[in-house]
């Protein structure tokens, strides 16, 4: 009676051209750790995603979370109740509130994805959603191989 091969592969794509190519996974390795990492891993395997999602930096979020808006407005609109600053004035000194609101503005044009459609990101969750769909068979199908040979 022979032994079971032991295997060992850096990705899944390697053992299953393996087993098409004899039937059987191939080079060896340590079975047991292969098993018990096989083993260990839940059926519900979370699948990684091929397209690149870009991160917000923390420094962007800082950004507008440093501007306030709402000292500086009811500043102006106090001294103009108050009679402080008169109605021809108001434009003057809200410039510095317009030019907030532009940098606001320009950091919310820098978050990764805010300008994208809805339905830009509708077809790339649907293209993610497939893509992990057939990852996932692919590890079910290979799973099954595995399990079958070494039965």
């Amino acid at each position: 009676m022979s032994s079971p091969k032991e295997f060992n592969f850096t990705s899944p794509g390697q053992a299953l051209q393996a087993i098409a190519k004899d039937g059987s996974p191939g080079s060896p390795n340590n079975l047991s750790r292969s098993q018990s990492r096989a083993q260990s891993q839940s059926p519900d395997i979370a699948m990684d995603i091929d397209i690149p999602v870009p991160e917000v930096k923390p420094d962007q979020l800082e950004k507008l979370h440093q501007q306030e808006l709402i000292p500086e407005l009811f500043g102006v609109l106090h001294d103009l109740q108050s009679g402080i600053l008169s109605a021809k004035d108001f434009d003057n000194q809200v410039g510095g509130i317009r030019l907030k609101l532009a940098n606001i503005k320009q950091y919310l044009r820098d978050f990764p994805g805010i300008t994208e459609s809805v339905d830009t990101r509708v077809e790339r969750i649907e293209t993610l959603r497939v893509n992990n769909e057939s990852k996932l068979e692919v590890m079910k199908t290979f799973k099954e191989k595995v399990e079958a040979h070494f039965k």
